[in-house]
Protein backbone atom coordinates (compact mmCIF):
# COMPACT_ATOMS: atom_id res chain seq x y z
CA UNK A 1 0.00 0.00 0.00
CA UNK A 2 3.20 2.52 0.01
CA UNK A 3 3.66 4.56 -2.77
CA UNK A 4 6.71 3.50 -5.08
CA UNK A 5 9.77 5.43 -5.17
CA UNK A 6 8.22 6.75 -8.58
CA UNK A 7 5.33 8.00 -7.14
CA UNK A 8 7.09 10.28 -4.11
CA UNK A 9 7.37 14.25 -4.80
CA UNK A 10 10.48 15.92 -5.02
CA UNK A 11 12.12 16.10 -1.41
CA UNK A 12 11.77 19.73 -1.35
CA UNK A 13 8.02 19.76 -2.48
CA UNK A 14 7.57 17.25 0.43
CA UNK A 15 9.21 19.18 2.95
CA UNK A 16 7.63 22.45 2.13
CA UNK A 17 4.05 20.73 1.99
CA UNK A 18 4.64 19.70 5.40
CA UNK A 19 5.25 23.26 6.55
CA UNK A 20 2.18 23.88 5.15
CA UNK A 21 0.23 21.27 6.74
CA UNK A 22 -1.03 22.36 10.14
CA UNK A 23 -2.11 25.35 8.53
CA UNK A 24 -4.10 24.31 5.77
CA UNK A 25 -5.79 22.11 7.98
CA UNK A 26 -7.20 24.44 10.43
CA UNK A 27 -8.43 26.14 6.98
CA UNK A 28 -10.45 23.67 5.63
CA UNK A 29 -12.22 23.22 9.41
CA UNK A 30 -12.90 26.80 9.04
CA UNK A 31 -14.29 26.07 5.62
CA UNK A 32 -17.68 25.28 6.83
CA UNK A 33 -17.99 28.71 8.85
CA UNK A 34 -16.40 30.49 5.57
CA UNK A 35 -19.44 28.75 3.11
CA UNK A 36 -22.31 29.36 5.56
CA UNK A 37 -21.20 33.54 5.95
CA UNK A 38 -21.12 33.25 2.13
CA UNK A 39 -24.38 32.03 1.97
CA UNK A 40 -26.02 34.19 4.63
CA UNK A 41 -24.42 37.15 2.61
CA UNK A 42 -25.48 35.87 -0.75
CA UNK A 43 -29.13 36.21 0.33
CA UNK A 44 -28.89 39.11 2.30
CA UNK A 45 -27.85 40.85 -1.27
CA UNK A 46 -30.51 39.00 -2.88
CA UNK A 47 -32.59 40.70 -0.66
CA UNK A 48 -31.36 44.30 -0.61
CA UNK A 49 -30.93 44.07 -4.72
CA UNK A 50 -34.03 43.01 -5.61
CA UNK A 51 -36.39 44.04 -3.23
CA UNK A 52 -34.89 46.93 -1.00
CA UNK A 53 -32.59 48.54 -3.62
CA UNK A 54 -35.51 48.50 -6.01
CA UNK A 55 -38.24 49.99 -3.40
CA UNK A 56 -35.00 52.93 -2.79
CA UNK A 57 -34.28 53.63 -6.62
CA UNK A 58 -30.72 53.35 -5.80
CA UNK A 59 -28.33 51.49 -7.97
CA UNK A 60 -25.16 49.88 -6.70
CA UNK A 61 -21.77 51.60 -8.01
CA UNK A 62 -18.88 50.22 -6.73
CA UNK A 63 -18.53 46.17 -7.43
CA UNK A 64 -15.30 46.45 -8.47
CA UNK A 65 -13.85 47.93 -5.21
CA UNK A 66 -13.53 44.04 -3.09
CA UNK A 67 -11.62 43.34 -6.19
CA UNK A 68 -8.77 45.59 -5.54
CA UNK A 69 -9.04 44.94 -1.71
CA UNK A 70 -8.76 41.31 -1.91
CA UNK A 71 -5.94 41.14 -5.24
CA UNK A 72 -2.98 42.38 -3.14
CA UNK A 73 -3.78 39.57 -0.47
CA UNK A 74 -3.69 36.52 -3.32
CA UNK A 75 -0.67 38.04 -5.14
CA UNK A 76 0.99 38.32 -1.65
CA UNK A 77 0.43 34.87 -0.77
CA UNK A 78 1.31 33.24 -4.06
CA UNK A 79 5.03 34.98 -3.54
CA UNK A 80 5.08 33.98 -0.42
CA UNK A 81 4.23 30.11 -1.25
CA UNK A 82 6.80 30.16 -3.71
CA UNK A 83 9.57 31.71 -1.32
CA UNK A 84 8.65 28.61 1.25
CA UNK A 85 9.15 26.38 -1.60
CA UNK A 86 12.51 28.07 -2.51
CA UNK A 87 13.57 27.88 1.15
CA UNK A 88 12.66 23.85 1.33
CA UNK A 89 14.63 23.05 -1.44
CA UNK A 90 17.82 25.57 -1.14
CA UNK A 91 18.31 26.21 2.70
CA UNK A 92 16.80 23.28 4.32
CA UNK A 93 17.62 19.91 2.25
CA UNK A 94 21.19 18.07 2.90
CA UNK A 95 23.36 17.85 -0.09
CA UNK A 96 22.72 14.46 -0.25
CA UNK A 97 21.65 12.96 -3.48
CA UNK A 98 20.11 9.75 -4.57
CA UNK A 99 19.35 8.17 -7.87
CA UNK A 100 15.62 8.33 -9.09
CA UNK A 101 13.78 7.39 -11.92
CA UNK A 102 13.55 11.41 -12.25
CA UNK A 103 17.50 11.52 -12.33
CA UNK A 104 19.39 12.49 -9.28
CA UNK A 105 17.73 14.26 -6.58
CA UNK A 106 18.24 15.77 -3.20
CA UNK A 107 17.33 13.06 -0.43
CA UNK A 108 14.78 14.00 1.79
CA UNK A 109 16.81 15.00 4.93
CA UNK A 110 17.31 18.39 7.18
CA UNK A 111 19.88 20.64 7.63
CA UNK A 112 18.83 23.21 9.65
CA UNK A 113 16.26 21.68 11.67
CA UNK A 114 15.83 25.32 13.93
CA UNK A 115 15.01 27.07 10.84
CA UNK A 116 12.48 24.45 9.70
CA UNK A 117 11.04 24.81 13.29
CA UNK A 118 11.33 28.58 13.19
CA UNK A 119 10.33 29.11 9.66
CA UNK A 120 7.24 26.86 10.15
CA UNK A 121 6.24 28.80 13.53
CA UNK A 122 6.53 32.05 11.80
CA UNK A 123 4.70 30.87 8.68
CA UNK A 124 1.49 28.97 10.54
CA UNK A 125 -0.83 31.82 10.38
CA UNK A 126 -0.13 32.94 6.83
CA UNK A 127 -0.49 28.97 6.20
CA UNK A 128 -4.17 29.46 7.25
CA UNK A 129 -4.71 32.29 4.53
CA UNK A 130 -3.00 29.85 2.15
CA UNK A 131 -5.26 26.91 2.79
CA UNK A 132 -8.40 29.05 2.75
CA UNK A 133 -7.28 29.72 -0.74
CA UNK A 134 -6.39 27.14 -2.06
CA UNK A 135 -10.45 25.72 -1.07
CA UNK A 136 -11.05 28.16 -3.50
CA UNK A 137 -9.62 26.90 -6.08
Amino acid sequence: FLPGPEALPHPGNMLSESMKYSGIQIAYFLWGYYMLQLMLYLVAMVISYFLVLPLLGLVPALYMEPLWTVLPTVVLSLLVNYIQVIVSRKALLQDHYKDTHRGTVKALALNNRRVYHNFTYFLFFFNILLGLYSCLL
